[in-house]
């Protein structure tokens, strides 16, 4: 049996043929290529939400845990410092906060209290035919005191008395909220420390929140989108704690060279980049 020869243009059909389909399975083993990269991605961005997650929880029970601690100000030994760490959670919205459409990022309640004060005065006193009267200036951060004790003759019938004007200092308060440099797990940690006069004391009641956000330590279930603009990257709407390698997708024009010559046009290389 004599082969049939095929005519030329049926063999320049089967050969576009066999080009295009092999281009197609190009296009589908690249496809193939990045989801596999943009699956392996997700994933990795997962695990490094979840070890964060975790970490922030080991430090906000560290800071639960810290007291204050003291010191004296070197400049100045009519103030002291007070320091100590603080947790960050997410803060629930207060009624103030939902007015303004704001969300809360520090909160602090403060439970202080005025060092107890003992003091001794003179005074200067007059005496006259029906009573002894007595004054004393007294001066004791953060007090002020101005009294006027009248002690009358007991044939007067009168029952002594004290006419007091008493001042206190406004209390001057400095607080400066610190954000540590990352640690072994990459969390920041937050840190306050308050400036107060001498006379005052801190309680251990006081409490102290921050939004994770203040020092970077954010952690979402779920990434939120925002708006891209013109000239912003497509890998701004990736999570904000991605991997540090992305898939990358590269056009351009291509050169390849072999045992049968050199070939040139269009190519696509498919690969990741580090970030």
């Amino acid at each position: 049996m004599l082969p049939i020869p095929m005519p030329a243009a049926m063999v320049a059909g089967l050969w576009q043929l066999g080009r295009k389909l092999a281009r197609h399975a190009a296009l589908v083993l690249i496809l193939v290529l990045v989801a596999s990269l943009a699956v392996a991605c997700a994933k990795l961005a997962h695990a490094e939400t979840r070890a964060k997650s975790a970490a922030l929880k080991v430090a906000n029970e560290q800071a639960r845990a810290d007291s204050w601690r003291s010191y004296a100000v070197a400049s100045d030994t009519s103030k002291w410092n007070a320091t100590r760490l603080v947790e960050q959670v997410r803060l629930e919205a207060t009624a103030l906060a939902k007015a303004y459409q704001a969300e809360r990022a520090f909160s602090a309640q403060l439970a202080l209290k005025i060092r107890d004060v003992e003091v001794r005065a003179d005074g200067t006193s007059v005496r006259s035919d029906s009573a002894i009267v007595a004054t004393f200036d007294v001066r004791n951060p953060p007090f002020s005191v101005h009294a006027v004790v009248t002690l009358p003759d007991s044939s007067t019938g009168l029952t002594p008395s004290i006419d007091l004007n008493l001042n206190v200092d406004a209390i001057a308060l400095q607080l400066d909220v610190l954000c540590l440099p990352p640690d072994s797990t990459g969390i920041r940690r937050a840190r306050v420390n308050m400036q107060t006069p001498s006379w005052l004391v801190l309680d251990p009641s006081t409490t102290l929140k921050q939004s994770p956000d203040v020092c970077g330590n954010a952690v979402r279930a779920t990434p939120r989108a925002v708006p891209l603009p013109r000239h912003a990257s497509w890998r701004e709407w990736l999570p904000r704690h991605r991997p540090r390698w992305l898939p990358e997708i590269v056009g351009g024009y291509g050169v390849l060279a072999s045992t049968r010559g050199v070939s040139h046009g269009p190519a696509i290389v498919v690969g990741y980049r580090i970030l």
